[in-house]
C-alpha cells in the first residue's frame, strides 16, 4: 500500500523526492500519526496536527511549495479515513493503527527510548498479536534491528524508575518477544517483572523466568517446555490443545481452556499435568515426545511459528528449525499428507520459495478423530523408528 501511495504525489513531489524517499516519508508519517494518537490516548487526529507531523516525517528538507503540497495531501492518505468529527482523521482500521504503533515501539526501544505513550497506556491483546507479527517480520528482514529492540527493552526495563505503566508494558513485550529472538538474542534469564497481559506464540527458548507476575498469559498453541519458572505467579492462563508447559509452570488461579473457564484447582492441575507439567504423565505427553521423535518435534515447532510464510530452506535465524538437517524430511511428510501450500515470494530483493502449513492448530491438537492428522502422526512414528 505504501509503494502504491508513493506513486500518487504528482510530478512536482516526485521530481523532488525519489521513490524510496517518498516511501520513507509515508511510512514515518503514519508511525508519527500512530504515536501522536497513542500519546493523546485517542484514535483521531486533527488536520492541523497532521500537517505539523508532515514536517517531522520528511527524510530531508524540501522547498516550501513542495511542503505545502505534501501537507495538503496528508489528509487523503489511503491509510486514513474521515472521522465523524469535521476536520479529523482516523486510521481506516484499528489493525493499521496497531501496525504502525508497533513499528514506533520497536524503533524507540532500539534507541533505548521510552515514549510517553508507553508510560501512559495499557496495551490490549489485539495490539500484542500485531506487535508479535511486526517483530517477526522485522527479525526476518533485519536481525540486527530486532536484536537492538530486544536489548534496548531489556536495558530500559531494568533501569526503569517511574511508577507508571511503562515497566509493565516493557515486560509484556519482552515475554512476547522470546520465541522470535530465541536464536539470536534470548538472554539466560528475565525478571523481575510485573505484567498485566502478554502473549507467547511459537516455541519458547531455554530461559529462566524469575520473579515474574503475569495477570493474564495467552499461551495458545505455544510450547513452553524449555522455560524455567522461578518464584513466578500467573493469575489467568489462556490455553488450548496445542499448549505445552514445563514442570515449573506456576499453577494459575484461572484457566481458560479452549474458551471454557476453569476455576477448580484440581481440574487446572490435571489439565496442565497432562500437557507437560508432570513430566511423563498424561496420555498426550509420551505420544508427543516419545514415539514420534525428532521429526515430529520439527513439525510441531513449524506449526507454532508466528510466521504465516516459512522459508523452505535455511537462510533465516528466526526460523531455526529450518536449519535442522531433518527439516527436509519433516517438510516432505507435511507435503505428502496435504498440509503444505507453496509460493514463490520476494524477500529483501530476492525471490525465495516459502511454505504455509495448513491446519496447524489441528496438527498440534492431534485429535484421534481427525483421519488426516492421524495418518501424518503415523508417518512421523515410522520416521522415528
Amino acid at each position: 500500500m505504501l509503494r502504491r501511495e508513493s506513486t500518487k504525489f504528482g510530478d512536482a513531489v516526485e521530481s523532488t523526492l525519489n521513490e524510496e524517499e517518498r516511501w520513507q516519508y509515508g511510512h514515518r508519517l503514519l508511525c508519527e500519526v500512530a504515536q501522536y494518537m497513542a500519546d493523546d490516548e485517542t484514535d483521531i487526529i486533527d488536520e492541523i496536527s497532521l500537517a505539523w507531523l508532515v514536517e517531522l516525517a520528511l527524510p530531508r528538507e524540501v522547498p516550501p511549495d513542495i511542503l505545502g503540497l505534501l501537507k495538503n495531501r496528508a489528509g487523503v492518505f489511503a491509510f486514513l479515513a474521515n472521522d465523524v468529527l469535521p476536520s479529523y482523521r482516523r486510521f481506516a482500521h484499528s489493525q493499521l493503527l496497531n501496525y504502525f504503533l508497533s513499528v514506533a515501539v520497536l524503533d524507540a526501544l532500539a534507541k533505548k527510548e521510552v515514549p510517553k505513550f508507553v508510560r501512559r497506556n495499557i496495551f490490549s491483546a489485539d495490539f500484542l498479536a500485531v506487535f508479535i507479527d511486526v517483530l517477526q517480520d522485522v527479525a526476518v528482514q533485519d536481525t540486527g534491528r530486532a536484536r537492538a529492540f530486544f536489548e534496548g527493552a531489556m536495558e530500559c526495563v531494568h533501569s526503569y524508575q517511574s511508577v507508571d505503566r511503562g515497566a509493565r508494558n516493557l515486560g509484556a513485550w519482552l515475554v512476547a518477544a522470546l520465541p522470535t529472538v530465541a536464536d539470536f538474542a534470548a538472554p539466560q534469564a528475565i525478571g523481575p517483572l510485573e505484567v498485566d497481559e502478554t502473549i507467547i506464540r511459537g516455541t519458547a527458548p531455554s530461559v529462566v523466568v524469575r520473579r515474574v507476575t503475569v495477570n493474564q498469559l495467552d499461551a495458545r498453541a505455544a510450547d513452553l517446555r524449555e522455560l524455567t519458572f522461578d518464584n513466578c505467579r500467573i493469575n489467568t492462563a489462556i490455553v488450548d490443545d496445542g499448549t505445552w508447559v514445563c514442570s515449573s509452570f506456576p499453577l494459575p488461579q484461572h484457566l481458560q481452556q479452549n474458551g471454557v473457564d476453569v476455576w477448580d484447582p484440581v481440574s487446572i492441575r490435571d489439565w496442565l499435568d497432562a500437557h507437560g507439567r508432570s513430566t511423563g504423565s498424561g496420555a498426550g505427553t509420551t505420544d508427543h515426545d516419545g514415539q514420534h521423535g525428532h521429526v515430529a518435534q520439527l513439525v510441531r515447532r513449524a506449526c507454532r511459528s508466528p510466521s504465516f510464510w516459512i522459508p523452505e530452506s535455511a537462510g533465516s535465524k528466526v526460523h531455526g528449525f529450518v536449519q535442522d538437517p531433518r527439516w527436509p524430511e519433516a517438510l516432505r511428510l507435511l507435503k505428502a499428507h496435504g498440509f503444505i501450500r507453496e509460493e514463490q515470494r520476494g524477500v529483501s530483493g530476492r525471490s525465495s520459495r516459502f511454505v504455509h502449513i495448513k491446519q496447524a492448530d489441528r496438527i498440534l491438537a492431534n485429535h484421534p478423530d481427525n483421519e488426516q492428522v492421524a495418518k501424518l502422526y503415523q508417518a512421523l512414528a515410522r520416521a522415528a523408528r
